[in-house]
């Protein structure tokens, strides 16, 4: 790396970075900070590593609801519903036990997201002359007398790519049932009425009342009051490549995975002024009739999605 000699230390380009937020309703969740030359993002150790503000090139690419980050301690009192805890961010899991609106006792989404990782590795490697970050952990989703499911969740940080790779293994010796959701949410600036939504779509379906077929891949400026839109995608191939492009900002972000397992590309659009959000949601299930993947004692599923941000 011909650069290197131009550093006293290389945290000065790229680093990770552990805190604790202090105040409000962010108190007490701890995160890890990850920058390098072009990415900057926070991973939420203290729920499930997801990812929250994310920025890409001085560009912030993630949505943030109004309700900002909610500490789960939070979250998962009586009178905080989804509505009122649901932060957005780059990455919310949902899963395992559900995905969509509740199901008797399983909470909207799943409760994936309200566990805290174990984190096992965050360091700093050198591939090909260039610096790449790696932080991984381990999300234990257990109950007595019930589950006992490990996800292990790898991220690997490229200046314009992250890698995250989770690999989920049953632990019990009885059967278990999960499904899962990633719903990576995209918001201003790289969320405009410029912005288009395209991806290798064989067929598309309306799974929301309001929402206008032909109109899925077109966003446009705020709307004071409007409905959401929810599309159903089907995807040709055995890899689903998703693009989202900003000809303003003459970005793009490319999400590139298998749909061994990821089969559904769930698409939500809202143009609400200030709920103004576009969902990418590469899913297990559809949102209704739910198909669940059956895990026999020790056997895994691995789910490896590369997010890949460009610059024209």
């Amino acid at each position: 790396m011909e650069n290197i000699k131009k550093m006293g230390n290389m945290s000065q380009i790229a680093y990770t970075k552990r805190i604790e937020y202090k105040n409000g309703k962010a108190n007490n969740v701890h995160a890890i900070l990850c920058k390098n030359e072009r990415l900057s993002f926070t991973l939420l150790e203290s729920m499930a590593l997801d990812i929250f503000d994310l920025s890409y090139a001085g560009n912030n690419m993630s949505f943030i609801s109004k309700n900002g980050l909610v500490s789960r301690n939070l979250a998962n009192t009586h009178t905080y519903d989804f509505s009122k805890y649901f932060g957005g961010g780059f990455l919310f899991t949902c899963g395992l036990d559900n995905i969509g609106k509740p199901d008797g006792d399983k909470l909207f989404h799943g409760g994936f997201s309200s566990i805290p990782a174990l984190i096992t590795k965050e360091q700093m490697l050198i591939e090909n002359n260039k610096i790449v970050l790696e932080v991984e952990g381990k999300i234990f989703d257990t109950a007595l007398f019930s589950k006992d499911i490990e996800v292990v969740r790898n991220y690997k940080i490229y200046n314009n790519k992250i890698i995250l790779t989770d690999k989920v293994i049953n632990r019990d010796f009885l059967n278990q049932d999960i499904i899962m959701l990633y719903h990576f949410n995209l918001g201003y600036p790289m969320l405009d009425s410029c912005t288009r939504f395209s991806a290798n779509i064989s067929g598309t379906m309306c799974r929301t009342e309001n929402c206008v077929l032909e109109n899925y891949n077109i966003m446009n400026e705020p709307i004071d009051k409007c409905f959401e839109e929810v599309f159903i995608h089907s995807v040709d191939g055995d890899i689903a490549n998703v693009v989202v492009d900003n000809t303003k900002l003459k970005q793009k972000i490319k999400f590139s995975y298998s749909t061994e397992y990821l089969k559904y590309l769930i698409e939500w659009k809202s143009m609400q002024s200030r709920d103004y959000v576009l969902g990418i949601e590469p899913a297990t299930s559809h949102l209704d009739n739910k198909q669940f993947i059956t895990l026999k004692n020790g056997q895994s599923i691995e789910n490896k999605i590369t997010i890949e941000f460009i610059a024209d």
